[in-house]
């Protein structure tokens, strides 16, 4: 945000920047973009057109649905495994199972009554580590 830089993922995995946006934007909103994607670069842009109210937002996005099969409170995490059917995407194809900090749980009843074996609903796309690898990226855990 210091830089005007916004990254954006689409249910895709797909990764634009958006210089600057008019609209005020925070991180984890839900925005409607137009893509620009370069014949040559390939660096993707995105211009934000508008940001979405959250439930309106999750639902177009789309959620996954997954098993907790385990819990760290102390360390602050969970693993899952994802239940839904999963989809390639141009940007490769979700782990079915992965790791997802307990910060991403929306509502602090909800994070500390979770326990293994519960479903969840997690929002979540492909995302490059520092290493160059994508992985799964949970943003929030539902």
């Amino acid at each position: 945000m210091g830089h005007g830089h916004y990254h954006i993922y689409d249910s895709l995995s797909r990764h634009f920047v958006a210089e600057k946006p008019t609209l005020m934007v925070k991180q984890q909103d839900f925005v409607v973009f137009s893509p620009v994607i370069p014949a040559v670069d390939k660096f993707k842009s995105a211009i934000v057109s508008n940001v979405l109210p959250h439930d309106e937002g999750m639902k177009a996005f789309g959620t996954m649905k997954a098993e907790i099969t385990y819990m760290n409170t102390d360390e602050g995490y969970l693993r899952y495994r994802i239940t839904s059917p999963i989809a390639d995407t141009p940007e490769g194809t979700l782990a079915e199972e992965g790791f997802a900090r307990l910060s991403a749980v929306a509502d602090d009843k909800m994070r500390q009554s979770l326990k293994v074996g519960d479903s969840v609903s997690l929002i979540l796309f492909l995302k490059r580590g520092k290493d160059g690898e994508k992985r799964n990226h949970v943003v929030e855990i539902s």
